[in-house]
């Protein structure tokens, strides 16, 4: 089997490590040249959940 993920940041990346760990051959697309390079390196060090409404 052979797996393309979209995006190299934190979720593409554990991601693609997870599915290469299980022996899936797996292609990494960023439009960057670096993976988590923009998002994910400037993220004041927490994870984003999502929005949350009160």
């Amino acid at each position: 089997m052979q797996v393309a993920v979209l995006g190299a940041g934190l979720q593409g990346s554990c991601v693609a490590m997870e599915l290469a760990s299980a022996g899936i051959s797996v292609d990494l697309f960023d439009k960057n040249d670096r993976c988590m390079s923009q998002a994910s390196a400037q993220n004041e060090g927490k994870i984003h959940l999502g929005y949350l409404y009160a």
